[in-house]
């Protein structure tokens, strides 16, 4: 064991050696090498030693700034489990104040820092302060951790999370999709703006709350990543369900600077709403087949076919599927329906992202001012963003983007 050398970070004090410890007895040595606690436990202690010798001098002799002052019991961590110490204290002779050894404190302040942000993760993983003792077992003994001191934690954690993503620089991305919907937490919308790069990654960008959809809060959201860089010289596809707010907003906000793709999940159950249950499953099927059309010329006459079609058994219906008929069809115009058409041809990449919202948040019991909704949702999404898969046929985005500038004359 001759040379090993053992030291701690941020510490200024000497490397200890193994061969410096006094070793008296050899069934001490074996003991102690059986039992990894053990050795742990002498080689801290002998870390603690040092560094009131440090600060302190030897005993009994007389120092400028401290003087030794007893011991108190302590623990830290190791693998988890509670390693039990002797603390030796110190006394500021000016101060007359008493403290632990700035070495234990450091130790202790990052292993506490550990336990706080593991915490934060379960919170945000759907862990409840409620359950937060009965989970975390003893760690609430060892680090005088309380389910309000997480709560606590948590709120700043949180407010945290907010303020980056509210000031989220977006000038480095190159963005050809954005997708935009809204989530109902207790009764009150949230809204979402998701970003699609042209290496394939979704990345949640906006966030707002609002009563509704309606076009000036929709509005205020697209000002608010236009003025964090996101960049739609280029042009941008957006994704959309058939809310009027959201479709006048961004034809205002991106003028000429965009096509809109209508979600045909949407327009197809907002037809087949109009329809009885015996009527509902063929024209289901009839609604999937007409978009599933590589063409727009093929797909357009088919849909148009059905709507003739549809016009006795229920006028309604029929006039549902012509509304907003063209903007259904962006992506077969623009060639693409074949390989983006799952894709973008539904807003269903921003409801997957609403529905982990949804789980993230589900233990949220009390709804408190709108900060609060602002802070969770902002937090739920940071954990989101990760686990959120790259677009398949990524290589493909490139061409895509050169469409939509040929298309809106932008070449």
């Amino acid at each position: 064991m001759k040379g090993t050398t053992f030291s701690t970070p941020n510490s200024t004090f000497r490397k200890t050696t193994l061969t410096e410890i006094n070793w008296q007895d050899a069934d001490t040595l074996t003991a102690l090498l059986d039992n990894i606690v053990g050795l742990c436990q002498v080689i801290l202690n002998t870390w603690f030693a040092e560094q009131t010798q440090e600060l302190a001098g030897q005993k009994n002799q007389h120092h400028p700034e401290y003087q030794r002052w007893g011991s108190n019991p302590g623990s830290v961590r190791l693998n988890g489990m509670r390693l039990p110490l002797d603390v030796p204290r110190i006394r500021h002779k000016e101060s007359q104040k008493t403290q632990n050894l700035p070495l234990y404190q450091e130790i202790k302040k990052q292993q506490y820092e550990d336990i706080e942000e593991q915490v934060m993760q379960n919170l945000l993983k759907g862990l409840s302060t409620r359950d937060y003792d009965g989970v975390l077992g003893s760690i609430n003994e060892h680090f005088g951790l309380s389910a309000s001191s997480i709560s606590r934690k948590a709120q700043e954690g949180a407010k945290e999370a907010l303020k980056r993503f509210l000031e989220r620089d977006l000038s480095n991305y190159k963005f050809v999709g954005l997708l935009i919907d809204g989530k109902y937490l207790a009764k009150q919308q949230m809204v979402v703006a998701l970003g699609v790069t042209l290496e394939g990654h979704k990345i949640p960008i906006g966030l707002i709350q609002t009563s509704t959809e309606n076009h000036l809060a929709i509005k205020g959201l697209l000002q608010d990543i236009i003025g964090r860089g996101f960049n739609f010289s280029s042009g941008i596809l957006c994704i959309i369900d058939g809310a009027k707010g959201l479709y006048k907003a961004v034809k205002e906000v991106f003028d000429g600077f965009c096509l809109v793709q209508r979600c045909r999940w949407h327009k197809r159950e907002n037809v087949l709403g109009y329809l009885s249950d015996e009527d509902r499953p063929y024209y289901k099927v009839m609604l999937e087949n007409a978009y599933r059309s590589p063409g727009y010329e093929e797909a357009k006459s088919k849909l148009l076919a059905l709507s003739e079609e549809l016009r006795p058994k229920n006028s309604s219906a029929a006039n549902a599927l012509l509304e907003g008929l063209e903007e259904t069809l962006t992506l077969h115009k623009l060639g693409m329906n074949i390989i983006f058409g799952k894709y973008f041809g539904t807003t269903n990449a921003i409801e997957n992202v609403n529905s982990l919202l949804e789980k993230q948040l589900r233990n949220v019991k009390h709804w408190q001012d709108s900060d609060q909704r602002l802070r969770w949702v902002a937090s739920a999404l940071e954990q989101i963003e990760p686990r959120l898969r790259r677009l398949p046929h990524a290589e493909q985005l490139a061409k895509l983007q050169e469409t939509i500038k040929r298309e809106l004359h932008l070449t």
